[in-house]
């Protein structure tokens, strides 16, 4: 499961988790689209959706070679090669199987609907299977925060007899590439328990595992890894030790400016490519797919997100500064706290490099920035997780 699967039409920007939970809190009018947020950077309605996909145990194997690097930006610019969560455009679906999408729902409104149906049908409808016949839309939401908080789905599951009982385990996501590649992972270590002859030395002679040792479906996983090869980058490579420097000196204004520069390079890179016809059939592609959403292709990455994306899974010194998991007296360096300020230390220092920046270039403050309340989102539920 997953929640990237909708941009803006108006300015094809696509919200972040954070940014989407924050869109609940915003009481609006009743003439307002139900389940619509409004867009954080142009104010335009988007209904966020939730992305559902099912595979078996064997179709999960062979995912290996099909998303070790997806296509996730299109052809436009160098998108395809850069990691999903940072790529300004929704992922395609290229491989076969069947996706299924449902409204994503607040915490709140799927616990007023579980209330509301336990006493119109009784316990009875606390059934898995039927209530995923009897309303999809919930039942997908409710197993996406199960998911999401790393709890068990507490719904039961009848049948008839043994063979029809089937066992899922899901793996949620912002993105769906990731969580196909968290399916892959899990298949991975799932596989030894299904085919006994393949048990593991620590499995007893019947070919179960012990119920005391521990297998964690993402051993096969590691998200510093995957697209490891930003290291290479022409442009993340010098964000990356840009940032590196800033986890001592704890001042983004280099950082931020060295986003800018590479910004300002890849616009001049690309442009000139599409002007000497470098590609044409690929950009005229992505050129038709903005003008369907009244958009504008742009080369340029987006400096937030990308800054965001390289301390939290690229640059291991930058997590431990910027994301501290120890809770401290308060100076706001702990994730959340109800008398101070709801910003984690990585945001107000990406704020106050900005804002130093932008008294030199007044393009500088332009660049979108995450609410206040949408971060506050993010740091409880990033805690509870």
């Amino acid at each position: 499961m997953w929640s990237r699967t909708r941009s803006c039409r108006g300015c094809a920007y696509v919200p972040l988790e954070e940014e989407v939970q924050a869109g609940w809190d915003v009481v609006g009018s009743e003439d307002e689209l139900s389940g619509a947020v409004a867009c954080p950077r142009c104010g335009a309605l988007i209904v966020p959706m939730l992305g559902i996909r099912e595979f078996s145990l064997e179709e999960a194997l062979s995912l290996s070679n099909q998303i070790a690097h997806g296509s996730t930006g299109g052809n436009y610019a160098d998108f395809s090669s850069l990691p999903p969560q940072i790529t300004p455009v929704v992922s395609e679906t290229t491989m076969n199987g069947e996706i299924q999408y449902v409204s994503y729902r607040s915490p709140a409104s799927v616990r007023s609907d579980l209330e509301r149906y336990v006493e119109e049908h009784g316990e009875e409808i606390l059934d898995r299977d039927r209530l995923c016949q009897e309303d999809p839309e919930l039942f997908y939401n409710f197993w996406w925060y199960c998911a999401r908080f790393s709890v068990p789905l507490p719904l039961t599951v009848s049948a008839r007899n043994v063979s029809s009982v089937y066992h899922y385990v899901a793996f949620a996501s912002w993105e769906r590439l990731l969580a196909e590649r968290g399916c892959y992972s899990g298949a991975r270590v799932l596989s030894p328990l299904v085919h006994s002859g393949e048990a593991p030395a620590s499995f007893s002679s019947e070919g179960h595992p012990d119920p005391f040792d521990d297998y964690p479906l993402l051993s096969h996983f590691n998200l510093q890894g995957y697209y490891s090869t930003v290291w290479d980058h022409e442009d993340l490579s010098k964000l990356l030790v840009v940032l590196v420097e800033a986890c001592d000196k704890r001042d983004f204004k280099a950082v931020v400016d060295c986003a800018m520069k590479c910004n300002k390079r890849r616009a001049e890179q690309f442009s000139a490519s599409s002007d000497e016809g470098v590609s044409e059939d690929n950009y005229a592609r992505e050129l038709n797919a903005s003008q369907d959403t009244g958009s504008s292709v742009s080369s340029e990455l987006d400096v937030y997100r990308t800054i965001l994306y390289l301390a939290k899974y690229q640059c291991t010194s930058a997590f431990h500064a910027f994301f501290p998991a120890t809770v401290k007296p308060c100076k706001g360096y702990h994730f959340w706290c109800s008398t101070g300020s709801p910003s984690p230390v990585f945001d107000r220092l990406l704020r106050e490099g900005i804002r130093r920046l932008g008294k030199e270039q007044s393009a500088v403050t332009t660049m979108h920035d995450v609410s206040d309340v949408a971060l506050g989102f993010r740091c409880v539920f990033g805690h509870i997780i």
